[in-house]
């Protein structure tokens, strides 16, 4: 496949200088939709990590481009959030004069609503872009002030975005049952019976991932992430599934592969087909499942809307997902040959490069490697946007190159390459220190620190109920 360069893929919907007449455009249609603020987190109608071009509101609003954050637009105050992964990147890239700029330890955002809303105001937001514990979580933190929570059929970005890309509609492709070592029908069942166990008439799935691993299929609707952007709801009776994906998009060749069992339904109609799933799943006495940790909490202000008997319950494919089938086994080992064939091939050239005395730039090691990993025929993508720092930009956390940052690699430091790679038959992520000349005494120390830290973090056991956060102390 021809890979973009590396220039041409970093996010820039938004160029700076910033544009604050978004911010001013937003805040008229707040006074329209009688709210007095509003959520723009960064995430899509999936909640995954990485977005379409079509979901990057976060960046168009903000210039923001981490893929952790949310902004908070009122009527005279607005602010941003993101984790450590980005307490450098977000300065950088956001005007201060118009978004206050936190980190999510020093302030959380329904503290910054609190502190911010009077009584009895009203906080917009897209319920297709939030999970209820999300949502609960700024209901607990407001309700000392009357603030209510209001949802909205439209985002407010969306209507004033006038030239927002179009939604991916990539081409399915079937995952080879030689790679997948179970066929579709059977990861089906056996969830069901674990499902049926529990009442449960039908399960809602929403991760993308979830789906690609249950009917075995990829596509290509987002950066990195093999995915078809869909839902699906998976009947426990017979092991039926309604998957919501445009019909042109299953090509005849993949359709003639799916089972008679998968009905595929246009993705306008998912909420129309809600009043026979709850009837039917009354009837029964039967429950309908979601996860209200990784599903919008659209879907379930749905089912409660036609009185349904809900099942609170981890998605059903995470675990049986997480359990790897021998063929997933040799797949994974068999890509992380073909991977560290252009890794060793990357290492060899930096060397002789530098030795030469050719200049070589951060961004020109970033490419390269991804050429390399790309000369592979069952290459597919790089697996994130390739990290790599050279000297104190190795320093900064999830660090991503771009012409103004770009600096020329010399003799005698450190140059950190964070990067991997989507092959048809598996993914792989590593991370190399390559030292450019002669290593000193205090990169060594630093280093070995590091190393020790890892260690420790990777051999202890981990009680039960902690959070990375809380072992941070053993790394350090």
């Amino acid at each position: 496949m021809a890979l973009k360069k590396l220039s041409s893929s970093m996010k820039k919907i938004n160029k700076p200088p910033y544009d604050p007449v978004r911010i001013t455009d937003l805040r008229s249609c707040l006074k329209k939709n009688k709210v007095h603020g509003f959520l723009i987190p960064q995430t899509d109608e999936y909640l995954g990590e990485y977005v379409p071009e079509c979901a990057e509101r976060l960046l168009w609003l903000t210039n923001f481009s981490g893929s952790a954050g949310i902004a908070i637009i009122l009527q005279e105050k607005a602010a941003i959030f993101t984790d450590s992964r980005y307490t450098i990147q977000i300065k950088q890239e956001v005007n201060r004069s118009y978004l206050e700029c936190f980190d999510y330890t020093d302030m959380s955002p329904e503290e910054w609503c609190a502190q911010n809303l009077g009584q009895k105001q009203v906080l917009g937001y897209d319920p297709k872009l939030h999970t209820s514990s999300e949502i609960e979580r700024f209901e607990t933190a407001l309700a000392p002030q009357k603030i209510t929570l209001k949802p909205l059929v439209e985002h407010l970005v969306d209507s004033i975005w006038e030239d927002r890309p179009d939604e991916p509609e990539t081409p399915v492709e079937i995952f080879p049952e030689s790679y997948a070592g179970k066929t579709s029908a059977e990861k089906r069942s056996d969830i069901c019976a674990q499902l049926k166990r529990q009442n449960i008439y039908a399960a809602i799935i929403t991760q993308t991932d979830s789906i690609a691993w249950l009917l075995n299929i990829r596509a290509s609707d987002i950066s990195h992430i093999p995915v078809a952007l869909s839902y699906a709801i998976l009947y426990t009776e017979e092991g039926h599934v309604d998957w919501f994906i445009k019909q042109d998009r299953i090509g005849k060749s993949v359709q003639a592969k799916l089972d008679n069992k998968i009905q595929i339904l246009p993705p306008s109609i998912i909420d129309m087909t809600f009043d026979q799933l709850v009837e039917k799943s009354n009837r029964q006495d039967a429950k309908i499942q979601i996860d209200n940790k990784r599903s919008p909490i659209w879907f379930e202000q749905l089912l409660h809307e036609y009185n349904a008997n809900i099942h609170y319950g981890d998605d059903p494919c995470i675990l049986p997902r997480a359990c790897k089938t021998d063929n997933e086994i040799k797949s994974m080992k068999n890509v992380h040959i073909h991977d560290g064939i252009a890794v060793v091939r990357f290492l060899i050239w930096l060397e002789e490069t530098i030795k030469s005395g050719t200049p070589v730039t951060e961004m020109d090691a970033a490419q390269k490697i991804d050429e390399l990993r790309a000369q592979d025929k069952t290459f597919r993508d790089t697996s994130f946007d390739t990290i790599s720092g050279f000297g104190p930009n190795g320093a900064i956390v999830h660090y991503r190159v771009t012409e103004d940052t770009n600096r020329q690699l010399e003799k005698g430091n450190l140059l950190l390459v964070d990067s991997g790679g989507q092959y048809k038959n598996g993914t792989t992520d590593i991370t190399r220190t390559i030292a450019t000349g002669p290593v000193y005494a205090e990169q060594k120390a630093c280093f070995t620190r590091v190393l020790q830290g890892m260690i420790a973090v990777s051999t202890l056991r981990w009680p039960e109920g902690l959070a990375g956060r809380d072992l941070d102390a053993a790394a350090r």
